[in-house]
This record gives C-alpha cells, sequence and structure tokens, in this order.
C-alpha cells in the first residue's frame, strides 16, 4: 500500500466496534482510516489479507483432502474444518480460545495440542495425496521392489485404498530383508502383513547378526511356515549358533520346492559327519536348486550322498576341500557349471583324470600345492573364466602363459593373485623385475591385455611379493605390502 495515504491525519469514522483495525488493533475504525503511523504491512499466505501472518490466521484451512462415508474422495475445499481435523489428527483435542492481545475482540482460535510425528507424516501424505494420485500402478510395483518390507508397509500400505490394494495385489513381487527391521516392527510385519502377501514373496534373508533380537526364533515362534510361500525362490540364512535352531530350518529347507537360490552364511553350529551329510543331501535334494552358496567356518563340509540334476554353480567359502571331496562334488552334480572352492592342503597329492566339460566358470583360492593346482586344470578345458589365489607357489608369466595355451584354449576372464616369497640370493630387486618381465609377453599385452600390478615389501630375510591381476577383485589383501611401492606391466600403471 502507498505510505502517503496515510500523510494527512484524518478523523476516524466509527463503526461502532464492528471492524478491527490491522494496523493499531484497535476497534472502531478500519486501517485505512488510521490516524497512527502505519506499520510493515505483513500479508497472511492462507486468506491473502493484510494485517497478519498465517499461523495467526482466524480463517479456517481446508488443504486437507477427506473422504467421505461412501468411499469417494470429496473437494478439499468443501470439507468441513471439523471433518477434516478428526481425519487428519483423530486424537488431537480442539480448544478454542480468545485472544489474547484484546479484551473486545470476538477472533476465536483454534490450538492443536500433543501432535506427534506421525501424525504430521499422515498430515504430509494428505496435502499431497493428489500428487501421488496420478501415477500408475505399475510406476509404484516397480518403486516398491528398491523398498525394504518395513519402509514400504509403513509408507504405502495405509495411504488409502487404492496404495493398500496395491500392496495386496499379484502384480507386485517383494523381497523379505528382516535385517534392519527393529523387533517390534518384525512381530507386526509377522503377525498382521506377511499372511496377505505370502503369495508375493520372492526372496527371503533371516539373520541372527543381533544377539538382542534372534529372527530364527522369531520366525519359528510364530510359526512362519515357508512352505506356503509359493512363490519364494531364494532363501538366505545369516548366523546361526543355535544347533536346535539350525535343526529346525533344515527341516524347513526339505519343503522349499520352488526355491532356485540358498545362501547359508557364517552358520557356526557344530555339526558332525552325521549332520553334515544331512544338510548336504537335504540342498542337494531341492528339485529346482540351481545356485547354491555355503560360508562356513565351524562346519566341514561332506559331499552329499544324493545326485542333483539342477545345480549349476556351488560355493564352497568357509572351509577347505581335498582334491577326493572335489572330484566325488563333481558326479553328483553333473550339470555343474560354476565352482568356488577353499583348498590349503600341502599333501592333498590325489589325483582324479576324468574330464569335466560342464565347467565354464572356475574360482580356486588358497591354493598352497602346485600338482592339485595343475591336474584340476588339465581336466577344464572348457573354461571361460578363472580365478585363483595362491601361496608360496612361484608361477612366473611363462607358465601361465603355457598352462593357459595347452589345457585352457576358451580362457576369456583371467584373475590371479599371488604370495610369494624370495630368500637368499633371489632376494633382489632384480628378481622381482624378472618376474614382472615374464607377463609383458605378446600373449599378456596384446592378446589377452591382461596387465599385472607387483608389490615388494624388504624384510631382514626375504621379501614378501605380491602379484595380482588388474583390477583387483580379491578380499584377503596384506595391507601391510599393499601399502608398498609397486610396478605394472600397464604403460599407464606405474608410479
Amino acid at each position: 500500500m502507498n505510505t502517503e495515504y496515510f500523510s494527512t491525519p484524518r478523523t476516524p469514522k466509527n463503526y461502532q466496534n464492528t471492524f478491527v483495525c490491522y494496523n493499531c488493533n484497535q476497534p472502531g475504525h478500519k486501517a485505512r482510516d488510521c490516524y497512527k503511523t502505519p506499520h510493515k504491512l505483513k500479508q497472511c499466505f492462507q486468506c491473502h489479507r493484510y494485517g497478519h501472518i498465517a499461523q495467526d490466521c482466524t480463517t479456517p484451512n481446508y488443504q486437507f483432502q477427506y473422504t467421505n462415508n461412501t468411499g469417494k474422495s470429496m473437494n478439499h475445499r468443501k470439507a468441513p474444518a471439523s471433518q477434516v481435523v478428526q481425519k487428519v489428527f483423530p486424537d488431537v483435542r480442539q480448544t478454542s480460545a480468545r485472544s489474547s492481545s484484546n479484551p473486545n475482540t470476538q477472533t476465536r482460535k483454534s490450538t492443536v495440542k500433543h501432535i506427534s510425528s506421525d501424525q504430521r507424516i499422515k498430515a504430509h501424505r494428505g496435502n499431497h495425496n493428489t500428487h501421488l494420485e496420478v501415477l500408475a500402478n505399475e510406476l509404484f510395483c516397480d518403486i516398491f521392489q528398491y523398498l525394504s518390507i518395513g519402509d514400504l508397509l509403513k509408507a504405502f500400505y495405509e495411504l488409502n485404498s487404492r496404495f493398500k490394494a496395491l500392496v495386496l495385489g499379484h502384480s507386485c513381487l517383494y523381497h523379505l530383508d528382516f535385517d534392519s527391521i527393529s523387533k517390534s516392527d518384525l512381530i507386526t510385519i509377522f503377525q498382521q502383513h506377511i499372511p496377505l502377501i505370502k503369495n508375493q514373496i520372492v526372496s527371503v534373508r533371516v539373520s541372527d547378526r543381533n544377539y538382542a533380537m534372534k529372527q530364527t526364533k522369531l520366525l519359528v515362534l510364530h510359526g512362519l511356515n515357508l512352505r506356503n510361500f509359493d512363490q519364494l525362490r531364494s532363501f538366505t540364512l545369516c548366523h546361526v549358533r543355535c544347533e536346535q535352531t539350525m535343526d529346525t530350518i533344515m527341516l524347513a529347507l526339505s519343503r522349499l520346492s520352488h526355491v532356485t537360490h540358498l545362501k547359508i552364511i557364517k552358520c557356526h553350529s557344530s555339526f558332525n559327519y552325521q549332520e553334515s551329510t544331512k544338510l548336504s543331501n537335504i540342498i542337494w535334494s531341492l528339485p529346482k536348486l540351481t545356485h547354491v552358496y555355503l560360508d562356513t567356518e565351524q562346519y566341514k563340509f561332506y559331499c552329499p550322498e544324493k545326485q542333483s540334476l539342477s545345480l549349476e554353480y556351488v560355493a564352497i567359502v568357509g572351509h577347505r576341500c581335498l582334491l577326493h571331496e572335489i572330484a566325488r562334488l563333481l558326479t553328483k552334480t553333473p550339470r555343474l557349471c560354476g565352482l568356488s572352492i577353499r583348498h590349503c592342503d600341502l599333501n592333498d597329492n590325489q589325483f582324479f583324470s576324468a574330464p569335466v566339460l560342464s565347467m565354464t566358470t572356475l574360482k580356486l583360492y588358497d591354493i598352497r600345492s602346485r600338482p592339485m593346482l595343475m591336474n584340476l586344470l588339465q581336466t577344464m578345458n572348457n573354461l571361460h573364466h578363472l580365478t585363483v589365489e595362491t601361496f608360496y607357489n612361484n608361477f612366473d608369466g611363462y607358465q601361465w602363459e603355457e598352462i593357459i595355451t595347452n589345457y585352457l584354449p576358451k580362457l576369456r576372464v583371467f584373475r590371479l593373485k599371488m604370495d610369494i616369497q624370495y630368500i637368499g640370493i633371489m632376494n633382489n630387486e632384480e628378481q622381482t623385475d624378472i618376474l614382472l618381465d615374464s607377463f609383458r609377453t605378446h600373449f599378456w599385452l596384446d592378446e589377452h591385455q591382461w596387465f599385472v600390478r607387483c608389490h615388494r615389501k624388504l624384510q631382514l630375510t626375504h621379501s614378501d611379493i605380491l602379484l595380482y591381476t588388474v583390477p583387483l577383485l580379491f578380499k584377503n589383501i596384506n595391507i601391510d605390502t599393499m601399502r608398498c611401492p609397486y610396478k605394472s606391466t600397464c604403460p599407464t600403471d606405474n608410479i
């Protein structure tokens, strides 16, 4: 407003206390007739009037969309204020208070007390409900794939009838990962939600890593029968240390007829030969299982007595496997395409000569026996992907080139890590350069473009050599050796 309008004082008109001046806050006249110096005017963003701000506005706010008793969504401008507040804040008490600034003021203000954070979230949802409604159901099904089951149910299940039906609909598939869910939420999900979406669950991950809340016991306590999950394709079990719980899980595993992927990670139950063989037989008896990952430390894996015609990829990470166990494993898994094992026995001198034509991917870790490695590679002529981690086996680039050329003609991906010690007259930098030069032939640099990096840590009596292909994809690394300067066969990688 123009302040020149107030420059000349004028006699205020008497409106018989009908109006309140927004300039001096006195009844009986309007702001345009006020004789006092005008203040900086404020405009309310709710009613668009001057003289106050939105938080002091006495005009009811109908910005929330509400639903009538018939289930139809009504226009938010037509909603009575009492219904709006009751819909958005059902547990909130409303009290009316007169303005304390002037006893003659007839203004009534509505004061809302004890508004919790959940109620504010509901108000925020209602304010933006129209924006969500315009999105297609297919888009929400894609979004649901990236949310944990706890966040999904909290955010969408009780939003409105459309999203509740969408969560329960058959077009959405769910991955249950209980690793980051509180105990109260987990019990609620077990009791209320899982029975409604059991036919849409494709993967389950259960972990006992949190000692205060053992999820496997809660699973058994609430009678969660995995056999009722008709669409279950993947099951992961982590950090189980109770033998009784493990026995119960083993019984449940035998009923998972549709599972294709199974992982048992860091389960430290002490199994004897009979229990270990029983677990292996259960796994190898699953009719549709294609991938199994066993990462155990205190439990020794024994080869199964039953044969699996569906298994294609097997990873046994937690303990060592002897060569005769590997040979027996291959006979019990005739369709095996990928194998990942750990071997650290220097006295394993057994051999097998039967070719393994189905094998295309092989990962060998902690290899310490040179004869065992040579014998294993000579029987797998169809390998496309080879990962090898050796300790104290002094293979150079010429020897690896000969092995690959003679026995692995189809190899396309090669990952190598070697830990070597040079003692005595070999403990010098020149010997390290000779090793590195053996990986600089046409075979390595031009034909396959496999580059290696070499670190050397000088000790009093020996040198520790770490050589690996780049990029480095191995987890078991000596950090002290990695901090030492390195040389590389890649022209742009040397320092």
